[in-house]
């Protein structure tokens, strides 16, 4: 009879939330209190006697994530919302309703990408954090946990992308570095798909001396990454996270004309050598940006690669934006909408101004719907830490930071189908 009453107060709930003539964003609950999210307002529900009522309307302002574009529009969604454990008994019941209304309580696509270690951990936690989606009146529940929680974001992009005539480079970059781009993938929670993807596009087809296309860019960033799937070693010492410094070479004189650009290099190069001896005594990996360089390093070019692109997506936090400033820089791509990324307006002349559609012509049609990333975000006051208090967290502090799962879909993927060879460039 309790059970009966309680699918009865879930299948109300979603009667009422199918009225709303607007696109519900998320829900949030509390006891006998909801607030639902629209994109510019927020209604407070209570409980009533048999339905819910609606007590309070507050307006917000647009959310920057709501992207539209020339030729299509982007919509990016985050669920932060906790559910109080006294209702955990009401979600409980979704899985006794009728097969019609199934969907309004799981996300099919959701159930087949998260692992069995993740299901247990929905089971094993009573904080569950959801998001109820609202499209032409069906509703889809979406229920995600982990120790302590799990949260997750989807984003979908629904401009145009045409795969590659030229997917058969995607297929040699499967073949020759697959399984390195898989290893540091599983290892920091980056896509492997997107990351086959990004070596493609940058990679020389005549030369394997620099896949990733590594510059010098990259020297001087103390580069660290939380551990999302740990190696036997990693578990056994308590590793949590990598950290990574790269020194750039001496320069060379004879290669500058100009004394004072060459004195400046100079100087870089020492104090990044300096540098690296405190860094060493923290545990940073030292690496000399020569030694990513040759075919002979192939396998470490890759591995720094996946760590600069996954590093930008910790300072970006979106892995869309993080694979655009892998060409474009970090600076760019902060200052820069989506939108306008999307249709080629951000960049200079010496980047690649339409390079986030670039990558993604290199993925393949199954792919296109399951891009995950795992992170663990670090504290937004991370740079005024002191050292002793960002060592502690890398250390402790992290072990209770919620994983985020990030989804990326390309909703309007058009598979390349002509198998006649047109003209193109290498960087196409």
């Amino acid at each position: 009879m309790e059970s009966e009453k309680k699918t009865i107060e879930i299948e109300n709930l979603i009667r009422f939330l199918s009225g709303f003539n607007q696109k519900i964003i998320s829900i949030s609950i509390k006891e006998n209190r909801i607030k639902v999210y629209t994109d510019n307002t927020v209604y407070c529900l209570k409980k009533g006697e048999e339905n819910f009522v609606k007590i309070k309307t507050k307006q917000k302002p647009n959310r920057k994530n709501n992207y539209k574009t020339k030729k299509a529009k982007l919509s990016h969604f985050s669920a932060k919302f906790v559910i109080s454990a006294s209702l955990l008994a009401i979600l409980g019941s979704a899985s006794n309703l009728s097969k019609n209304n199934s969907k309004a309580f799981a996300n099919q696509q959701m159930a087949e990408t998260i692992t069995q270690k993740d299901e247990l951990a929905i089971q094993n936690n009573q904080d569950l954090f959801f998001s109820l989606n609202h499209e032409e009146k069906n509703s889809q529940l979406k229920l995600v946990s982990n120790k302590p929680t799990m949260l997750y974001q989807n984003i979908s992009i629904e401009h145009e992308i045409i795969q590659s005539q030229r997917i058969k480079k995607r297929v040699e970059t499967d073949n020759l570095f697959g399984d390195t781009i898989e290893k540091w993938s599983k290892r920091w929670g980056a896509s492997s798909s997107l990351m086959k993807a990004l070596i493609t596009q940058e990679r020389d087809e005549n030369n394997l001396s620099n896949p990733g296309q590594l510059t010098r860019n990259i020297c001087g960033e103390k580069i660290i990454l939380p551990i999302i799937n740990k190696s036997k070693e990693d578990i056994a010492s308590g590793k949590e996270v990598d950290k990574i410094f790269i020194i750039r070479e001496e320069p060379n004189k004879a290669n500058y004309q100009n004394e004072e650009e060459y004195l400046y290099q100079l100087e870089l190069h020492k104090k990044q050598v300096e540098k690296s001896k405190e860094l060493k005594q923290e545990g940073y990996e030292i690496i000399f940006f020569p030694d990513l360089l040759g075919e002979q390093n192939c396998d470490k070019n890759i591995q720094i690669a996946i760590a600069f692109a996954t590093f930008n997506n910790y300072r970006l936090n979106d892995p869309v934006l993080a694979t655009f400033a892998y060409n474009a820089g970090y600076y760019t791509t902060k200052k820069a909408q989506l939108d306008e990324i999307l249709n080629g307006q951000v960049g200079t002349d010496q980047t690649d101004k339409n390079y986030l559609t670039h990558v993604f012509r290199f993925l393949y049609p199954e792919e296109v719907n399951n891009l995950k990333f795992i992170t663990k975000n670090f504290p937004e006051n991370w740079d005024d830490m002191t050292y002793d208090q960002r060592n502690y967290y890398m250390s402790i502090g992290i072990k209770d930071v919620p994983y985020t799962y990030t989804f990326v879909s390309l909703e309007n993927f058009k598979e390349y189908i002509d198998e006649k060879e047109i003209r193109h460039n290498s960087r196409r």
